[in-house]
């Protein structure tokens, strides 16, 4: 997060739940000064429990009932971590993370959920519960699938048993949408639905019961009712009372519990593990630590799991938060002693009950689903319509003072891009050092080469400012694009001096800033043999991190240079282009969790061992593309070697999600200068226009290498298969006047 004032306090909401949903839309709207709110959740996604039914029933795509975590908490302002938390240090207040430096907290709350309880011997080996939804879904649409392609012309006789364990709503739900879904092979298939008690839907009315118990038996299914599990076999599931059920696929919606970590702290929880609140949503032994939804246990006002605790707690579990961040009285959460319920009956029908009054005629059926539908998109669309949240007129600069071709970057100056899109242009760069050297020519490599008495050194400097507001995967990019110099010039890193300036906080947030920044970059030197050996470190309104790298050349193994190109080679990438354009996206909130992460995951590989595979089979030239793009380190090559290339615009590859954000005119703030290298070069209109030729001027932090191979060492490395390589174009000719570029489609 990008901010003039400086940190103070750390809140941390551990979970996406709806409470959590909720209440960092409130946060956006109304934020603490100084105060920085932290989401921590495994997935950069999370469902909306009120609309599974119509997803496993078909009425609905799995992105209908899913929540962005990425994306709001980018548009609130709230820092995302996607880990998960294995324990707590109520004590020390420190959470910690998988594969990811632990947390410190002065204020949590917390919001998971609940977990499905595998007591039962045989439930995790042979069935599937239907939390966690991300886990359940897939091997729900793997059933369906099955059954479709099993039973689809089929002329046999053969019947797929499914079960679903869980008499209460969700079980029903559950039960009623795979009838529905399966409902043209009801002759094939037998559906039954397991229940412990003696009737469904204990506390709902009688008329409420009827109706759905005359619409399983409509659709088929049939109903084992006093059937207590007690054991589960492959194809068997087996009661209390010695009865046995053949099945081939079991689901279960029966009891669950919290998860083990809460339990294992030193927080007060029930022995189901859920941890025990007061009226306040606060943790009855340690105020610092909030729980609502399912994981809490109302110790005043005990209330069954539902939804609709969990959104009404959210307005109060806010207030609760600022107030106990600047101690004020905190309000208390009076539950409702009953709540509107519309129960989905496969197809888009529904029937209501709120404590003894129901709805239930057939006629008014589709209509109540009709409005179950309304409300659910209704609530839905405040996670999906994500206003920008304007800067106030007084941070604006008047037009008058700006020249007309700089006002859209000065009008977009919070928003220019962070990591290497954050570089001056290459242009800027060549006409200052024009000027201050009096050189008209340049040969840059991507490190200095320093001649020793006894050796030869490598020495590669770096900086970027950070690309989204998560100091740990930041260390470990930065410190992974600032060794990518080295390796892009066959050198083995062996030292790095460290560069940081630190946004502003009180001391103790800014340590622990800094911890998971280091932690991230000694992560990254310790995977490479690199020793850290010395830095500087500053306070500014950014996070940055800059290096020095010293790195030694291979015995009896040649430098990488990139004037080394020849006739005939092949230009061979590793990696796919788009960085740039996702983190332009994520600037301006366009882009969604499973693109940025697809973006982080490119940046994380290291280039270590390509260039080691390169260094093997004896290549002839080589760079990294970083901030200049594709086309710009190309053309250093090109320019350096005074070579002509063609490239295959078809044959460039893409990180996923970096076409469609192109195609909506998303750029990186240095594509435009990145773009002015193609002024010599004449460039036919239909290359111009093609989809992916914007991303050639992309803007990577953390790229891959770029190299050029002749016909030998191309046959080696196809035959080896050893590292991801994608072959975009060819050197054509050798020039004496300079160098030249054209495009294939």
């Amino acid at each position: 997060m990008r901010t003039s004032l400086p940190i103070v306090k750390n809140l941390v909401l551990v979970g996406g739940g709806h409470t959590h949903a909720l209440v960092i839309r409130m946060w956006a709207m109304n934020p603490i000064p100084g105060v920085r709110l932290t989401l921590i959740s495994p997935d950069w996604k999370t469902p909306y429990s009120g609309m599974l039914p119509g997803l496993l029933a078909g009425h609905y795509a799995s992105n209908d009932i899913h929540i962005d975590l990425h994306k709001v908490c980018h548009w609130a302002g709230v820092r995302f971590i996607q880990a998960p938390v294995c324990g707590l240090n109520c004590e020390d207040r420190v959470l910690n993370l998988e594969h990811h430096p632990s947390i410190t907290y002065d204020v949590l709350s917390i919001n998971i959920g609940s977990t499905p309880d595998l007591s039962i011997t045989g439930l995790a080996e042979f069935a599937q519960a239907v939390k966690p939804i991300d886990k359940f879904y897939p091997r729900y649409l793997a059933c369906i699938e099955r059954c479709e392609r099993q039973l689809s012309g089929s002329s046999d006789q053969q019947v797929i048993r499914l079960s679903v364990i869980g008499g209460g709503a969700g079980g029903i739900e559950v039960t009623l949408a795979l009838a529905e879904r399966l409902s043209k092979y009801k002759q094939q298939i037998s559906i039954t639905l397991v229940v412990r008690d003696s009737d469904l839907l204990n506390n709902y009315p009688s008329n409420v019961r009827s109706s759905v118990k005359d619409k399983l038996l409509e659709l088929g299914v049939e109903i084992e009712f006093d059937f207590d599990l007690v054991r589960v076999e492959r194809g068997t599931i087996f009661s209390t009372k010695g009865r046995t059920l053949s099945s081939d696929e079991v689901f279960f919606c029966t009891d669950a519990r919290g998860a083990s970590w809460p339990s294992q702290s030193q927080l007060n929880c029930d022995k189901k593990g859920f941890v025990h609140v007061n009226s306040f949503l606060q943790s009855e032994n340690q105020s610092s630590v909030f729980a609502t939804g399912d994981i809490a246990s109302m110790t005043d006002n005990p209330r069954a799991k539902a939804g609709v605790y969990a959104v009404r707690q959210a307005p109060i579990l806010f207030s609760n938060l600022k107030n106990y961040l600047t101690g004020k009285p905190l309000d208390s959460y009076i539950p409702q002693d009953t709540f509107m319920s519309l129960v989905s009956l496969g197809a888009k029908e529904a029937v209501l009950s709120r404590g003894h009054f129901s709805i239930t005629h057939s006629f008014c059926r589709h209509a109540l689903w009709v409005w179950k539908d309304r409300i659910d998109r209704q609530f839905m669309s405040q996670f999906q319509r994500l206003t920008p949240i304007k800067m106030k007129a007084a941070d604006n600069i008047d037009s008058n003072l700006i020249k007309a071709n700089d006002q859209a970057a000065i009008r977009n100056h919070k928003v220019r891009c962070a990591g290497c899109g954050s570089k001056v242009g290459s242009s800027i760069l060549q006409n200052v050092l024009r000027e201050v050297t009096g050189k008209t020519v340049f040969e840059p490599e991507d490190g200095a080469v320093l001649s020793l008495p006894n050796q030869t050194l490598i020495q590669t400097v770096d900086q970027i400012t950070s690309p989204f507001d998560q100091p740990y995967l930041f260390g470990k990019i930065s410190t992974l694009h600032a060794l990518s110099d080295a390796f892009a010039m066959n050198a083995t890193p062996l030292s790095v001096q460290v560069l940081l300036s630190l946004p502003y906080a009180v001391e103790a947030v800014q340590q622990q800033e800094l911890v998971l920044i280091m932690k991230g970059v000694m992560d990254v030197l310790s995977e490479h043999n690199c020793e850290l050996v010395g830095g500087h470190t500053s306070e500014a309104q950014e996070l940055s991190l800059g290096f020095t790298v010293n790195a030694s050349t291979k015995a009896h193994k040649p430098l990488f240079r990139k004037a080394n190109l020849n006739n005939g080679d092949y230009l061979v990438l590793t990696k796919p282009l788009g960085t740039g354009v996702i983190l332009a996206a994520d600037m301006q909130n366009m882009t969604n969790g499973e693109w940025h992460n697809e973006a982080v995951n490119s940046m994380l590989k290291s280039n270590a061992k390509a260039a080691a595979f390169f260094s093997s089979i004896g290549i002839n030239a080589c760079t990294d593309v970083t901030g200049f793009g594709l086309v710009g380190h190309l053309s250093e090559m090109l320019n350096s070697a005074q070579c002509s290339a063609e490239i295959s615009i078809s044959s460039i590859p893409l990180i996923k999600g970096a076409q469609s954000l192109s195609d909506l005119g998303i750029r990186s703030s240095l594509y435009e200068q990145n773009l002015k290298v193609t002024a010599p070069l004449s460039i036919d209109d239909t290359i111009v226009n093609h989809p992916k030729f914007p991303l050639l001027f992309d803007p990577q932090t953390s790229g891959g290498l770029l190299a050029g191979l002749n016909e030998d060492a191309l046959q080696t490395l196809k035959a080896t298969k050893t590292t991801n390589y994608y072959v975009i174009g060819r050197v054509i000719r050798q020039n004496k006047s300079g160098w030249d570029l054209s495009f294939t489609e």
